[in-house]
């Protein structure tokens, strides 16, 4: 389903896998010139691909037909420095993949002496589709799951928290309409926490190691009370 277009209320699966590469230009302006069949391109074939048309973009050298059929686009936003960004998708393309700028980050690895910590050089790759969906599940962390499901285009998704022991799910509850507004804010504050220990989390956006208390402490009051309580549960049952 990613090498589509959307015509009206029609899905259009193309045969032909066209990759756009977004490209800034001197002005500042940004222009997608089209990989055609790269699927059918080896390594060195991409390359001769990208760097053509990329010196052909800066240069004012683009042909009409570089810059059409393309079924899917890829971004760079790491060269600003970025981990992460929010592409605008090429219509009527339905999804955009951005890559970020790699950087040193802990990682949990697995040596013959137990689990440790080392540093590792990673990039962070953002994908963002254009589909309604029924369902996608997002892990806060092993204890909590976020649900969020979509049934139609214009409906509004509707939000709900699993608390899970032992992977067995002990508590659901949906998300209030009153706190509706507050989600947004919410989701995006947690997504970018990835677990690197039992205890401790990683952000992100920052490389900031967090412990239990770091989220509880600064996280829990912009939470709904119920979130809140099962957090400080967790703990407790540490």
């Amino acid at each position: 389903m990613l090498s589509s277009s959307v015509d009206g209320d029609k899905i259009i699966i193309k045969k032909d896998l066209n990759i756009g590469m977004a490209t800034a230009l001197p002005s500042g302006n940004l222009i997608v010139p089209v990989i055609k069949n790269a699927d059918q391109l080896n390594l060195t074939g991409l390359t001769k691909q990208v760097n053509g048309l990329a010196n052909a973009a800066r240069n004012g050298k683009l042909k009409p037909d570089d810059t059409t059929g393309g079924t899917f686009t890829l971004t760079n936003v790491g060269t600003f420095g970025s981990i992460m960004g929010t592409p605008i998708i090429n219509q009527p393309q339905v999804a955009i993949m951005a890559v970020g700028a790699i950087k040193k980050r802990p990682m949990v690895i697995e040596t013959p002496q137990g689990d440790s910590i080392a540093i590792r050089h990673m990039m962070k790759f953002l994908f963002f589709q254009k589909l309604v969906f029924k369902q996608i599940a997002l892990s806060l962390d092993e204890n909590i799951k976020i649900v969020i499901t979509k049934t139609s285009e214009d409906e509004k998704p509707k939000i709900s928290f699993a608390f899970l022991e032992n992977d067995l799910e002990i508590e659901t509850f949906d998300y209030s309409n009153k706190l509706e507004t507050d989600f947004e804010r919410n989701i995006q504050r947690f997504l970018p926490i990835r677990r690197i220990t039992p205890d401790t989390w990683i952000d992100n956006r920052t490389d900031r190691i967090l412990t239990l208390d770091d989220l509880l402490n600064e996280y829990a009051d912009q939470l709904p009370d119920e979130i809140s309580k099962n957090l400080l549960r967790i703990k407790s049952v540490k």
